[in-house]
């Protein structure tokens, strides 16, 4: 955009968001000042809180240009800086995710990586098991701890999922006949 191109947007602009009070300093730094403009047109987010975008994708806002995390538009988990880039915050894009939003997307993610009754998980609260029978309800989210519970256990907590760990089955003969309905003797275990 040449100088004079410039200087007349910004004229206009002045005039249009009637701040024409001090258009000489604007006239003198226009470059500064359709910088701050256009910044100005960007959404304003909040860090620490979650955002879903218009294509479906949400995720959570830890600054502009910020390594972050959340589900893209098809479901899939990702953690990079590409979330809340300059070019991706235009045009009101994002907006403030519900609490049910986040807490169906956390739920949808721990499913798909394989959370159930009874596996071991270590995260950031050391190890533990899930419990194979809980009055708690299966899933909870806790929107200001960032924190998604399966049975009382964390299975996600700021940004990191617990890992699971797996263990061996071990199971008698007897165990295994019962379990699928025959005597030991029919039993041939294959390697």
């Amino acid at each position: 955009m040449k100088e004079e191109e410039k200087r007349e947007l910004l004229k206009h602009f002045a005039e249009w968001y009637g701040t024409a009070k001090n258009i000489s300093s604007i006239m003198t730094n226009p470059d500064t000042c359709i910088n701050e403009y256009i910044n100005s047109l960007k959404p304003k987010l909040e860090v620490g809180k979650w955002y879903k975008e218009k294509g479906g994708s949400i995720a959570f806002y830890q600054g502009d240009n910020v390594e972050t995390y959340g589900m893209n538009d098809v479901g899939t988990w990702r953690s990079n800086a590409c979330w809340f880039h300059d070019w991706n915050l235009e045009d009101d894009e994002w907006t403030l995710a519900t609490d049910e939003e986040v807490e169906e997307s956390l739920i949808a993610e721990a499913k798909r990586r394989g959370y159930n009754k009874g596996c071991k998980l270590s995260g950031d609260i050391g190890s533990s098991y899930i419990p194979r029978s809980s009055s708690s309800p299966e899933f909870r989210y806790y929107e200001h701890k960032n924190a998604l519970e399966m049975f009382g256990i964390h299975v996600f907590n700021n940004g990191k999922w617990a890992e699971i760990i797996e263990e061996p089955i071990e199971l008698t003969l007897e165990e295994i006949a019962e379990k699928f309905g025959c005597k030991v003797e029919q039993i041939k275990i294959k390697k």
